[in-house]
C-alpha cells in the first residue's frame, strides 16, 4: 500500500469512516452530499482494515421517495451510486437524527482505539458546515473540531501516534486546519467560503460537489501522467485538484489542504497505478444514465469563456496601465484573444485566475486607502500613475517612493507565488495607488510606517494570511 500526497490509498492497514451528515436526500437539495457519500462507498467498497459508512439515512426510502442517487455533471453522461439494486450494505451503521452526532463519535473513537500502532484512519465528512462557529450539521447535532480530537486524543499514545486524514466536502472546511487538529485535512473550501455543489440538472436537480469531482480526477490519473522529474506528492495532490475545480468553473471554493507533518507521503511505486486502475474501473462499472443539462446551463468551456469576457471589462475599467507594460504584456495580450476568440483553452484558466488576482488586488487597494484614513482621494479606476506624477512637484513624487518602499517592506500586496510563467508579473498598480495615497496626504516615511504597523496589529493579519486571503483570487502557478 501506498500512501499518496497524504491522502491514503488504501491497504490493509487503513480504517475508513464516512459521515454522512444530512437528513434528507432530496437532490433538489442536500441529495448531492449523498451523492458524494455514494461515490466514495463504491469507491472503497471491500478496501482496507475495516470500513464504517455512518449515517440517519434509510436508502432504500430515500431512493424510493426521490428515485436512484446520480453523480457527475448533467451535460455529461452520470452514473447511479445508489439504486434499489445498488445498495450501500457492508459496513453501513444507521443512527436517528438525534443519536448521529453521538453514533458516529463513538465509532471513530472505537476505531481509532482498537487501531494499531502502525494503522491509519481515513475519515471522511459528507455535510453542511459553518463558519463561526466552525462546526459540521451531523443530524439534529453539531459536530465541532473539539469533538473530533476528544474523540481520536485516547488512541494517541508515547506508543501509538496514530495517522489521521480527514478528507471534507462541507462549506468552511478549511477552518479545520488549526495548530491544535493534527491530522491531514482535504477541505473542500477555505474558512470563509462555501463549497460547490455541481450545477443543476434539467429536473432542477443537484448531484455531488465539484470538490469529489477534482479529487477522483487526481485519484484515477494514470501513473504515465507524472512527471519522473517531479514525484507525486502531496503538493502535486493539492495543485491538481486545485486545477481541476478551476476547469470545473468553481469560481467560489477555494479547496485548502494541510499534511499531518509529512508522515502519510511516500513514493509512488508500481503498485500505485494498478490501484489507480481499480478505482476507475469500479467508477467505470457503475450504472451509467444520460446527460441531463438544465436549459439555464452552459457548458464549462462557455461558462469559462462567458465569464473571462465579464471580468475582463471590468479589469479594464480599473485603468491598469498600457498594454506595453512588461507586467501587462502577457494578460492584455490574452485578453486580446479571448475577445477575438483565438484564446488557447490551456491559458482560458489561468487568466480567469490572473484577472480574478488582480482585480482582489485593487479592491484591497481602496480598502488600505479607507482604512488608513487616507481620503478624499480618488478611486482606483479613476487613478492614473504617470497622469499623478506628471501634476506632483519633486517631493510629492519623493514623498510616495518612500512609501512605495514601506508597503513593500509590509507585503500588503502579495505577488504571484509562482515567478517562472510570463503570466507571474506582479500587478504593480495597488501598490503605486496606495504610495500615492499616502503622498497626497502629506504624510512622511515614519508616519507611513507608523500607520501601517498600527493598522496590521489592529486587524492581528500577518503577511502570510493576506497572501491566503488573496490566494482565494490568485494566479498562483501556472497550469502546463
Amino acid at each position: 500500500m501506498q500512501y499518496l500526497n497524504d491522502l491514503p490509498i488504501v491497504d490493509s492497514r487503513t480504517h475508513i469512516i464516512s459521515l454522512l451528515g444530512i437528513t434528507d436526500a432530496n437532490p433538489a437539495g442536500d441529495g448531492w452530499f449523498a451523492s458524494d457519500y455514494c461515490l466514495f462507498y463504491h469507491l472503497f467498497r471491500g478496501l482496507g482494515k475495516s470500513q464504517t459508512w455512518v449515517t440517519c439515512l434509510d436508502f432504500v426510502g430515500e431512493v424510493t421517495k426521490h428515485g436512484d442517487i446520480i453523480h457527475r455533471y448533467p451535460f455529461q453522461t452520470r452514473k447511479v451510486v445508489c439504486s434499489q439494486s445498488l445498495r450501500l450494505e457492508q459496513g453501513l451503521e444507521v443512527f436517528s437524527p438525534d443519536s448521529l452526532l453521538g453514533g458516529f463519535l463513538s465509532s471513530l473513537e472505537r476505531i481509532c482505539r482498537n487501531a494499531d500502532a502502525d494503522d491509519r484512519v481515513l475519515v471522511m465528512i459528507f455535510g453542511h458546515g459553518s463558519d463561526d462557529p466552525q462546526y459540521v450539521l451531523t443530524g439534529t447535532g453539531r459536530l465541532t473540531i473539539d469533538d473530533f480530537i476528544r474523540a481520536i486524543q485516547p488512541a494517541r499514545t508515547e506508543t501509538k501516534d496514530l495517522l489521521v486524514c480527514l478528507l471534507m466536502t462541507s462549506c468552511y472546511s478549511g477552518g479545520w486546519i488549526t495548530d491544535s487538529f493534527n491530522a491531514s485535512v482535504i477541505a473542500a473550501a477555505d474558512n470563509e467560503t462555501e463549497s460547490d455543489s455541481i450545477r443543476r440538472s434539467g429536473s432542477q436537480n443537484y448531484r455531488g460537489s465539484i470538490f469529489s469531482l477534482a479529487v477522483i480526477n487526481e485519484l484515477f490519473k494514470p501513473e504515465t501522467s507524472i512527471s519522473s522529474a517531479e514525484p507525486a506528492s502531496f503538493d502535486t495532490f493539492t495543485e491538481g485538484v486545485e486545477k481541476k475545480m478551476e476547469e470545473l468553473f468553481s469560481v467560489g471554493a477555494k479547496p485548502r489542504f494541510a499534511p499531518q507533518g509529512g508522515l502519510w507521503s511516500a513514493s509512488l511505486e508500481s503498485t500505485t497505478g494498478t490501484v489507480r486502475a481499480m478505482w476507475q474501473k469500479r467508477y467505470d462499472e457503475l450504472p451509467s444514465v444520460p446527460p441531463d443539462p438544465h436549459p439555464d446551463n452552459l457548458d464549462a468551456d462557455t461558462r469559462l469563456t462567458g465569464n473571462i469576457q465579464a471580468l475582463s471589462r471590468i479589469y479594464l475599467d480599473l485603468r491598469p496601465g498600457y498594454d506595453e507594460k512588461p507586467s501587462n504584456m502577457w494578460i492584455h495580450g490574452q485578453i486580446s484573444r479571448a475577445h477575438h476568440g483565438s484564446l488557447k483553452p490551456q491559458d482560458a484558466v489561468l487568466l480567469l485566475r490572473s484577472l480574478r488576482y488582480r482585480i482582489a488586488l485593487a479592491l484591497a487597494a481602496e480598502h488600505f486607502v479607507s482604512s488608513l484614513n487616507l481620503h478624499p482621494f480618488p478611486s482606483f479606476d479613476f487613478y492614473d500613475d504617470r497622469e499623478w506624477k506628471m501634476a506632483r512637484t519633486s517631493d510629492s513624487n519623493e514623498a510616495a517612493r518612500k512609501a512605495w518602499k514601506v508597503i513593500g517592506e509590509f507585503d500588503l500586496f502579495p505577488g504571484p507565488e509562482c515567478t517562472k510563467a510570463p503570466s507571474q508579473r506582479p500587478f504593480p498598480k495597488p501598490r503605486l495607488y496606495l504610495a500615492a495615497a499616502f503622498a497626497a496626504k502629506g504624510l512622511d516615511e515614519m508616519e507611513v510606517r507608523r500607520r501601517v504597523e498600527e493598522y496590521l496589529e489592529k486587524d492581528a493579519i500577518s503577511a502570510g494570511e493576506r497572501r491566503r486571503r488573496v490566494g482565494r483570487l490568485s494566479d498562483r502557478g501556472s497550469i502546463s
